[in-house]
C-alpha cells in the first residue's frame, strides 16, 4: 500500500498529503478489524472467572445501536474508505475528468462536515 500510496502522489492533481491519508487509513483498517488483532478484539472481550467450578466464561460481543460512537466511527470509515476507492480509480486514467475531481473534493467536503457535526 506504501508503493500505491506513493505512486498516486505523484498524480498532478491529487492534494499533498494524500499518501499520508491512505497509509494512515490503511493502517487503521488493519487496527480496528481488517486483521483481527488486540486492538480490535479486547475492546469486546469479557471474561467471567467468578464461577465456582474453577473455569472462566469468556464472551465476545460487539453490538451497538445506531446512535454509539462505535457506529458512527464505522460509518465515518466506511466514507473515508469510499473516498480512497475512488482516489485510486480517479489515478488509474491518464487525465481524469474535472467533473470527477470535483465530485471527490464534494465528497470529501461533505464527509468532513458529517464528521464535524457527529465528533463535536
Amino acid at each position: 500500500m506504501k508503493k500505491t500510496a506513493v505512486e498516486i502522489q505523484k498524480k498532478p492533481w491529487i492534494g499533498h498529503g494524500t499518501d499520508d491519508w491512505i497509509n494512515e487509513l490503511y493502517d487503521a483498517v488493519i487496527d480496528f478489524g481488517a486483521h483481527p488483532n488486540a486492538k480490535s478484539v479486547l475492546p469486546y472481550l469479557s471474561i467471567d472467572d467468578d464461577r465456582n467450578d474453577g473455569h472462566a466464561t469468556v464472551s465476545l460481543t460487539s453490538l451497538y445501536g445506531a446512535e454509539a460512537h462505535t457506529t458512527s466511527r464505522c460509518l465515518v470509515a466506511c466514507l473515508d474508505y469510499g473516498l480512497v476507492i475512488a482516489v485510486i480509480l480517479t489515478s488509474c486514467v491518464s487525465i481524469p475528468s474535472d467533473e470527477a475531481l470535483t465530485s471527490i473534493r464534494e465528497m470529501n467536503e461533505i464527509k468532513e462536515m458529517l464528521v464535524s457535526e457527529q465528533f463535536k
